[in-house]
């Protein structure tokens, strides 16, 4: 039987070398498959990372929102309405930026819901603002003037009874002005 003794110098550096190779090749082999995974690692923790950063943004973006409309639900101003509608966009923005982005079904689906959801706040909060413009309307143009000639008829009647002498009149158009006063504060206190 032949041992390794018995190979002849140049036999014995082939095999050395042989084997070498093939030890470089499985090493190789396995470096090449670890740096795979790991870019394709590398490459999921990227997506999860920009997916993590629209949720953040959107869920800011809402609550901006709503800091926003509770602003201008206190000053009903310009300004806030055109924050309100500012943040509303962004939402928007974002939520189809997601929706470009997510590529898993299940989170999609969730993101389709988010959109239909922040397209009825924004929906919302549009008849918000027709109603409130609505009430300044009737306020403004119906309830104040229809209040001011009511109490000048009334002052009127005061007036004419006083002039008249006529005391039974007198006190009843005092009752009516004091009834009428209270029924527009109350009024005032309701809106």
């Amino acid at each position: 039987m032949t041992t390794f003794k018995d190979f002849q110098l140049g036999t014995k550096l082939g095999l050395g070398f042989g084997s070498v190779l093939v030890l470089l090749t499985l090493v190789a082999g396995t470096a090449y498959m670890g740096l795979t995974s790991a870019f394709d690692g590398f490459g999921e923790y990227r997506r999860l990372a920009r997916n993590s950063l629209l949720s953040s943004e959107i869920q800011a973006d809402a609550l901006m929102t709503q800091i926003s409309i509770k602003d201008y639900l206190r000053s009903e101003g310009d300004q806030s309405l055109k924050q309100v509608q500012h943040y509303l966009e962004e939402t928007a923005k974002n939520v189809q930026d997601a929706q470009n982005a997510i590529k898993n079904p299940e989170r999609a689906a969730m993101i389709a819901t988010l959109d239909q959801h922040a397209k009825g706040y924004a929906s919302s909060f549009d008849q918000l603002v027709a109603l409130g413009q609505q009430h300044h309307d009737l306020v403004d143009n119906r309830l104040v003037p229809a209040g001011s000639t009511a109490r000048k008829a009334v002052t009127e009647l005061i007036e004419v009874a006083y002039n008249n002498g006529d005391n039974q009149t007198l006190v009843q158009a005092a009752r009516l002005q004091e009834q009428l006063l209270e029924t527009r504060l109350y009024v005032a206190r309701y809106l």
